[in-house]
């Protein structure tokens, strides 16, 4: 969850980040694959599947692989130019900064018209070092939309599994020795007001709208369940396919038939 900021910060927080990636971006598309490796974190990571399939780990490994794709761009004779559009900036409590955007890529051969060359979508997770935004994490998620992506993005998420319990092991250890359980009240008087929140699961995220009048239990409570959401695709999907088509199609979607009448 972003963390609520005034117009006046907010705005100085979006334009810092969109003059990273200005600078970000240009070191990539002109080969300055050492200029570029020191916008990363010494520890940065980054996932592209299916042409990185896996996280590529440490600002030297990524800069390597930056230094090889320039190369290989210079001997093709083939320029990038990279696109950075939709551009959401969610600010974190702890100073970290979630950016999600558009990336078009257009190719352009020496002597040659330009070109679409890729469509994606690009989420980073930015932090700060000696005053200055660099990448921590990224992850490139691919635009193909058929049943074999489906289950490619499912296997990439054992990958993010990993991590988040590696993260979650080393908070642990960092903890001062005690009990892990906390005591709270058996009944939670809820204020008086409306407020709407969403979590995110295995199958996508989960909305919840929740309305109090002031009393011991919500006057009304909507939830609107990831699998809900996920189904809705299936009256554009499945017209045109074979009824052979089905199980495949229907076990890439990630649902839940009890979960969408919430």
């Amino acid at each position: 969850m972003s963390l609520p900021t005034d117009h006046r910060t907010f705005e100085r927080i979006y334009a810092e980040v969109q003059q990273f990636y200005a600078r970000h971006i240009q070191l990539m598309d002109e080969g300055r694959a050492e200029e570029a490796a020191m916008t990363f974190t010494e520890d940065a990571s980054m996932l592209s599947p299916p042409k990185i399939a896996e996280p590529i780990r440490g600002r030297a490994k990524l800069g390597t692989g930056l230094r090889k794709a320039a190369d290989e761009l210079t001997a093709e004779g083939v320029r990038y130019r990279r696109c950075h559009t939709m551009v959401a900036v969610e600010p974190q409590p702890d100073g970290q900064v979630f950016v999600r955007a558009y990336v078009q890529v257009i190719r352009t051969r020496r002597g040659g018209e330009a070109m679409l060359h890729a469509m994606c979508v690009c989420e980073d997770v930015l932090v700060r070092e000696d005053g200055e935004l660099k990448v921590r994490k990224r992850v490139v998620t691919r635009d193909e939309g058929d049943c074999l992506a489906r289950f490619e993005c499912l296997l990439d998420q054992v990958a993010v599994s990993l991590d988040l319990v590696d993260a979650c092991a080393s908070r642990l250890a960092s903890l001062p020795p005690g009990p892990l359980s906390a005591r709270i009240p058996k009944v939670l008087k809820i204020p008086e007001g409306h407020t709407y929140a969403w979590t995110e699961g295995p199958l996508g995220l989960n909305g919840y709208y929740l309305v109090s009048r002031g009393g011991k239990t919500p006057w009304r409570l909507k939830v609107r369940s990831a699998s809900f959401s996920n189904v809705q695709v299936l009256g554009e999907l499945l017209p045109g396919h074979r009824v052979a088509d089905l199980s495949p199609v229907l076990g890439s979607m990630f649902f839940v038939v009890g979960d969408m009448d919430r």
